[in-house]
């Protein structure tokens, strides 16, 4: 009797336990099913119960043990986590304090993607060059303007159907080429933001997709530079001009004109040989003034056309600045056994020469004079009381007087 009345009075004078608050936790997604390597983001929320702990328990299928992440509060009260690259079936549960939700399956699913990319891209024809192959669905890639694209898409999963979306204006159908390949073409004209919208035959959407940035480059005008001559020369009708150009272009010269204009008339003489489409040269060639039949102070306009292979547009020709020749004022002037001469002779150089002669030395002796000093000597006028001899005056011979005899 002594030993059960101390048990009883030993167990009621122990203090309580406080009993645990029961409390439901709401969980999303729950059971799921998610594309494989995706991410999931967890939500998880206590109905009537504030927690001090929430923790996130995650096990792959292969494993034997739980993994443990803490999750965060939001300001709405819940708490969240994001479980990331989900490659395989997993479980998860959630633990507010002392108290778990039930716990939940994640199911895997092959997601609509792309295997394999091609690209093959055939260039405007007047460029020359061959087709080229690029693979993948990269950021960006860079093409000449106007070429033409062939897109093949492999699919990881049988596909219907697709579109091409650009720039989220127009849109370019895919075409089934087998049960996982779409095929399309597209022309570059100009720059474009290229999107995907592709499905499975069961509906699954093509997700994740990077857009893909075409960049076109403009075929450039060509590019000349003039090395000879001056701009301004005097010329002799019979001179051979000697011109030596540097030229260049992305896709090839189709033409270089000199373009000769004279005496209101106009003359085009083509100095790349038929046949050539060079990227790149340095032209020599002369221009043969005897051809024009020029006369005295003719003046004479050269200027140079460079023409790329380009079709159909002067936007691509490139002239030059204009060369100015003056023929040389001593051609034939004077009537000979020709009326009206046009070819110099020997008389008119000459004479020419010494005019111009004339002209130097009187400029010489002005400018001497215009120094501060004695004057120079030797050039003056010879003096005047200095007499000259003067001849013996001629005497008229008489003729011989002849004796006649008686």
């Amino acid at each position: 009797m002594t030993y059960r009345l101390s048990g009883e009075k030993l167990i009621h004078s122990y203090p309580k336990l406080p009993e645990l608050a029961a409390f439901e936790i709401m969980v999303v997604p729950g059971d799921c099913e998610i594309p494989k390597g995706s991410n999931l983001f967890v939500q998880a929320r206590a109905v009537g119960y504030e927690p001090q702990q929430v923790e996130l328990y995650f096990k792959r299928k292969r494993e034997s043990t739980w993994q443990i992440f803490p999750m965060e509060r939001a300001e709405t009260g819940e708490y969240y986590y994001t479980l990331t690259h989900v490659n395989e079936i997993s479980s998860y549960y959630i633990k507010m304090d002392h108290r778990k939700s039930a716990s939940f399956k994640i199911k895997i699913y092959e997601s609509l993607e792309i295997e394999r990319a091609i690209w093959k891209m055939n260039f405007p024809e007047y460029m020359n060059m061959p087709e080229q192959t690029k693979q993948g669905w990269r950021d960006k890639i860079t093409v000449p303007r106007g070429t033409s694209l062939y897109l093949s898409l492999n699919m990881n999963r049988p596909v219907n159907h697709g579109w091409v979306l650009v720039d989220n204006e127009k849109k370019f159908a895919l075409i089934p080429a087998g049960k996982k390949e779409l095929v399309t073409n597209i022309v570059a004209d100009d720059d474009m933001v290229l999107k995907l919208d592709v499905r499975s035959v069961d509906g699954d959407r093509l997700m994740n997709q990077s857009s893909l940035w075409v960049q076109t480059i403009p075929d450039l005008a060509p590019y000349l530079e003039v090395l000879e001559p001056q701009l301004k020369n005097y010329a002799f009708p019979t001179e051979e001009i000697p011109f030596k150009l540097s030229i260049n272009d992305d896709y090839g010269i189709s033409a270089v004109t000199a373009v000769v204009r004279y005496q209101e008339k106009e003359e085009r003489i083509e100095w790349l040989p038929a046949g050539q489409n060079p990227d790149e040269m340095i032209l020599e060639d002369v221009l043969d003034l005897e051809r024009f039949q020029l006369e005295s102070r003719d003046l004479v306009y050269v200027f140079l056309e460079i023409r790329d292979n380009y079709p159909n547009t002067e936007a691509h020709v490139v002239r030059s600045s204009l060369f100015t020749f003056f023929i040389r004022d001593y051609y034939e002037e004077f009537k000979l056994d020709q009326p009206d001469p046009k070819v110099p002779s020997l008389r008119s150089l000459v004479e020419d020469i010494l005019v111009n002669q004339e002209e130097i030395m009187e400029n010489t002796w002005d400018f001497a004079s215009a120094f501060k000093g004695p004057k120079p000597t030797g050039w003056e006028a010879p003096p005047t009381d200095i007499l000259e001899p003067v001849p013996p005056p001629i005497v008229p011979l008489k003729p011989p007087t002849v004796e006649v005899e008686k």
